[in-house]
């Protein structure tokens, strides 16, 4: 695994210290961990090359300066970017191994290690790392790789849970040196693209060191590797969460007293505790329970070659992008390279063979390069596009609206219904959020009931076509549910069907594909509902923003959602790319929150939450980009309010379908993660527990009140499958309409599509929750717009062919 943090500006020595804590040398003694090195063409270049890094040179170096404080770039000093933390983690098997091995086969797991990360870097140097050296005759920047890096490697045994886990930190200084011209800064967008990639080769670069020098057999682990004479029950032992949120640690950070916060800081410190790594092995022994490994004297070889996954890879190629580029085909040979221990050289080789295979077609467009797709994605989408356009002509279903139903339309909506039901078989709605969708779908409904027709929803996500039915009377399923239906013959649609697929911007290209193919075997209409802004399909294709300029699409414009303008207005710049000043504006009227550390601005967030919760539950939800951040705010507002006594009865204890020991108890939110229509609860349901009891048999009844006032009860015996529901992921959110929003932002993990969403949920004003340890507010504010006025990359084939 691999993961790359952007680093901040020297802009205080505290901040300094932050980073050069982990290569003072007299904190690392050879008792605790190695020594940090120096690494890359640059490092040599310097005379630094396999050196012990120093406090004070790293120190220098991070500031732009030379090892001896002369001045290497303009802007050398406090004002200077750091670089990047490039953090190399091995799979939990490879970390227990190494953990509880004898000396012998611990420095060769080590060395294993050092030398699959090394491999990286090299690779990284000569073909990713680049810098600006000024302007073509367009005036667009022009960069080149200069080959000369400058790593500071450091290696690290455990977790901050204190579990056998090895991994390095590589700090890649912000310093190159072109010839001819001297020392530049680096360009690192490249190198964040090829984060996934770079990770994937240093799992299998490590696989093949193990495999070729200590005889250890690979297996087969969905997207990583492990070793299968490392038992599974051993790693989950060694899996402690690296933050676990005590009670004493929520408390302390919702608290607001300036001493409870110093206090906090000192529990969610970045930096973890260390012990020396002879204690740590003993630990770990006792925890083993005295098991060793045994290492084989003979090398397993596979039976199987990378050749005879060529298939798998090309259908996997396409499975997500339509069109894909020499990183992806990096990604994914060298995914299925680490399973057989073949090692980054080999995985190079194959790919090199690879790219002329006459199924991968390449195409070469100026703002994007070399890119590739396949001939079977190729076709697929010619055909569709084809179909498709034929097909919105037809007009068996057209009708005259003589007037509406008693619902009261904008007039952009009657345009929208007007040419809806008297428009062609296959057609579109492409509305803004909070524009009424919902409501003209209603009256749509009416129509088509009045002519006789059946209208069925289609849905990507199961809580979406809840949403859909309670809005609109349309009775709606997920996509899916009804693609096999129809397959099965269990549903039938007809020349009297209206299919209303919403959210169909994140539909991908293959199943509305199907869609369409049943729709024209029926003479049915088909109705593309949605917002190409939002977020973009997980399968590959874009179809729906692709088809608005080869069918009719009426727009829908005029936001009513938000009720002040300057709300309504951010909306739209953030559609356009504008995040830097919606985030200004937001600043300005205290509705952005910064800290230096996570968990604080999380407890931040939770307060101003439960201040307009606790008066109306269900139009109040926060909101984050990952499963991590969101099971953070959930801990927290438990917390809160147990704090405030919120929470009543005795806490009963129920093991989830993760594993994981909830306590629940009155009043607790919860949100349903599996669909369940025996109990009539969907995936993203959520409500409040209304009764909970543990039975004889030692499970649990438990009694809700879901958000749209329906009660249900259910058993743990038979389902399992719910989380604490006060806060949400962004993709749960999609399609949310609520009177507050507040936001957690981390940017790993931003993109124009996702801030779309998530700032586009209230009424009100969204209020922001953001944190850096390594930058200061205003830095870490342009961090959060570049991020966010990323657009997803979403590229059809048939567009770049045509």
């Amino acid at each position: 695994m691999l993961t790359i943090k952007r680093l901040g500006t020297c802009s205080s020595e505290s901040k300094i210290a932050y980073y050069t804590e982990i290569a003072s040398i007299e904190y690392y003694e050879s008792s605790y961990e190695p020594h940090g090195i120096w690494f890359g063409n640059f490092a040599s270049q310097m005379k630094l090359l396999d050196k012990n890094v120093t406090h004070n040179d790293l120190l220098n170096l991070a500031q732009g300066l030379s090892t001896d404080g002369k001045a290497l770039v303009e802007n050398a000093g406090k004002e200077h970017w750091i670089g990047q933390d490039l953090t190399f983690s091995a799979p939990k098997s490879v970390s227990v191994l190494f953990g509880l091995s004898d000396e012998t086969e611990r420095e060769q797991i080590q060395k294993a290690h050092l030398n699959a990360v090394k491999k990286v870097l090299k690779y990284a140097e000569k073909n990713i790392i680049e810098t600006r050296t000024g302007f073509d005759e367009f005036k667009n920047r022009e960069k080149v790789i200069t080959n000369k890096s400058l790593f500071a490697i450091f290696e690290h045994s455990s977790s901050r849970a204190l579990d056998p886990q090895l991994h390095s930190h590589c700090l890649l200084l912000n310093l190159t040196h072109v010839d001819g011209v001297g020392v530049r800064s680096i360009e690192s967008l490249k190198l964040h693209k090829y984060q996934k990639a770079l990770g994937v080769m240093y799992r299998n670069e490590l696989s093949y060191q193990l495999n070729k020098n200590l005889n250890i057999d690979i297996q087969h682990d969905e997207e990583f590797f492990k070793l299968p004479s490392v038992p599974d029950e051993l790693c989950k032992r060694f899996s402690k969460r690296s933050e676990a949120i005590t009670e004493s640690i929520a408390n302390t950070v919702l608290l607001d007293t300036s001493s409870a916060r110093n206090k906090a800081a000192l529990y969610t410190r970045e930096n973890k505790v260390h012990l020396p790594r002879e204690t740590l092995f003993k630990n770990w022994e006792i925890e083993a329970e005295n098991w060793k490994p045994i290492f084989p004297d003979v090398r397993k070889n596979h039976d199987l070659t990378i050749n005879d996954y060529k298939d798998d890879i090309f259908k996997e190629l396409v499975e997500y992008q339509s069109v894909f580029q020499h990183k992806d085909i990096l990604e994914i040979v060298n995914k299925y390279s680490q399973w057989l221990g073949l090692g980054v050289n080999a995985a190079i080789k194959y790919i090199e063979i690879l790219v002329q295979d006459a199924e991968l077609v390449q195409i070469y467009k100026p703002n994007i390069g070399m890119c590739y797709t396949t001939q079977r994605q190729l076709d697929l989408e010619k055909k569709f596009y084809s179909d498709a356009t034929a097909y919105a002509k037809l007009k068996p279903h057209s009708f005259f609206n003589e007037k509406t139903t008693g619902i009261q339309l904008s007039n952009e909506q009657k345009v929208a219904l007007d040419g809806v039901i008297s428009g062609g078989s296959l057609i579109a709605i492409n509305g803004l959020p909070g524009t009424g969708k919902s409501y003209l779908m209603r009256e749509l409904n009416n129509q088509y009931l009045d002519k006789g027709y059946k209208l069925i929803g289609a849905c990507i996500a199961a809580k979406a076509s809840e949403s859909l039915q309670e809005s609109s009377g349309i009775n709606s399923k997920t996509l899916d549910s009804i693609l096999l239906k129809l397959d099965n013959g269990s549903l039938k649609f007809t020349n009297k069907t209206v299919i209303v697929l919403d959210e169909a911007g994140m539909c991908g290209i293959e199943q509305l594909n199907k869609l369409m193919e049943h729709a024209i075997t029926a003479g049915s209409k088909l109705l593309l509902l949605g917002d190409h802004n939002q977020l973009s399909p997980v399968r590959s294709g874009n179809p729906y923003f692709r088809l608005m300029n080869l069918i009719p699409t009426f727009e829908l414009n005029n936001i009513q959602r938000q009720t002040k303008q300057v709300d309504i207005d951010n909306v739209l710049k953030i559609k356009d790319g504008d995040v830097a000043s919606v985030f200004n504006d937001l600043d300005s009227r205290g509705n952005l929150c910064f800290k230096k550390d996570h968990l604080a601005s999380k407890g931040q967030l939770v307060n101003d939450w439960y201040e307009e919760y606790k008066n109306n539950p269900n139009e109040n939800f926060m909101v984050a980009s990952t499963k991590e951040d969101v099971a953070h705010i959930n801990k927290l507002a438990r917390y809160k309010l147990q704090l405030d006594q919120a929470l009543t009865g005795v806490p009963v204890q129920l093991l989830n379908y993760e594993n994981q020991v909830l306590d629940i108890q009155r009043n607790e939110r919860i949100m349903f993660r599996k669909n369940a229509h025996e109990i009539g609860v969907t995936n993203g349901s959520v409500g409040n527990v209304k009764s909970i009891k543990k039975l004889i048999d030692r499970s649990v009844n438990v009694a809700v009140v879901l958000d749209n006032g329906k009660e249900i009860t259910f058993n743990s015996k038979f389902y399992s499958a719910i989380d604490y529901g006060y806060g949400m992921t962004t993709h749960k959110s999609q399609g949310l309409t609520c009177d507050n929003a507040f936001i957690y932002f981390s940017e790993r993990y931003l993109s124009r599509e996702l801030t779309y969403v998530q700032m586009s949920r209230s009424r009100n004003a969204p209020k922001v929750y953001c944190s850096s340890a390594l930058m200061e507010k205003t830095e870490y504010l342009h961090e959060l717009a570049f991020k966010a006025q990323v657009e997803t990359e979403k590229i059809d084939a048939f567009e770049l062919f045509n």
